[in-house]
């Protein structure tokens, strides 16, 4: 018996072999997490000699929430006040919570089946009036984790905070952005956490508005691993190939 012969009969008993032993789907989890919280908001004075005392007052407030399955299931919710929203399959979720005020904003992805994409986002913006001759701080915490168990086929988890504060009208921005990726088991298991700092001086004689505007997105996602049957089938492509090539060679020799 020739040797290629010899190969293809190796491969397709390991290939059936395998395809025995595995699982329907090895995915077990991927998870994404971000929030943004601890938020301080300072003034100080430009111009001590002026007379103007330094100062802000804060404005209104908007936080909403973007969550997805597999991006063609959609959940858009707005919160008032302090809660939770969510968007679940099984054990698979888009999710996400505010504590209420500036900040205290989360959001999480867990894909936990084969073939599962979460996606969630939160938004917030505050509007700030800033006093004449004062510069508005505004410090906070941004952490993230993500983990994803090591031995799934394949899958992801990546969370991005994104940070801004514009002066009303403008098109230039004082911005911040943090990013954590994770992909195949690489780096599973990380976390991280940044104090941010954004600041807006007012040096003008009039009273200026300015938005504090934030973003927190996090992805999760897992791969099928190939059923037994698609390893079967290739076994039996391969069994195809081999004999032809066994035909052929009898009809040359």
């Amino acid at each position: 018996m020739n040797k290629i012969v010899q190969a293809a009969r190796a491969a397709i008993t390991m290939l059936v072999l395998t395809a025995s032993h595995l699982p329907a789907s090895a995915a077990t989890f991927t998870r994404a997490e971000a929030r943004v919280d601890h938020i301080a908001v300072q003034v100080f004075d430009l111009a001590p000699a002026d007379g103007i005392a330094p100062g802000y007052t804060q404005g209104s407030t908007s936080t909403s929430f973007d969550l997805f399955y597999d991006f063609d299931t959609r959940s858009s919710p707005v919160l008032e006040g302090p809660g939770e929203v969510s968007l679940r399959r099984g054990r698979s979720s888009a999710s996400g919570s505010w504590q209420g005020g500036v900040g205290g904003l989360e959001v999480v992805a867990v894909a936990a089946h084969a073939d599962a994409s979460l996606y969630s986002i939160a938004r917030q913006s505050v509007v700030y009036t800033v006093a004449p001759h004062s510069m508005l701080v505004i410090r906070g915490l941004v952490t993230q984790s993500r983990d994803i168990d090591p031995t799934i086929w394949s899958g992801g988890a990546t969370t991005r905070v994104n940070l801004g504060l514009v002066p009303d009208g403008a098109v230039s921005r004082n911005e911040v952005h943090y990013t954590l990726y994770t992909y195949d088991g690489y780096d599973a298991g990380v976390y991280s956490a940044d104090q941010f700092a954004l600041s807006y001086a007012n040096g003008g004689s009039e009273a200026r508005q300015v938005i504090f505007r934030y973003d927190l997105q996090t992805y999760a996602n897992i791969i099928a691993v190939p059923e037994p049957s698609a390893w079967l089938m290739l076994a039996v492509g391969m069994a195809g190939i081999a004999g032809a090539a066994r035909r052929h060679r009898k009809l040359l020799g």
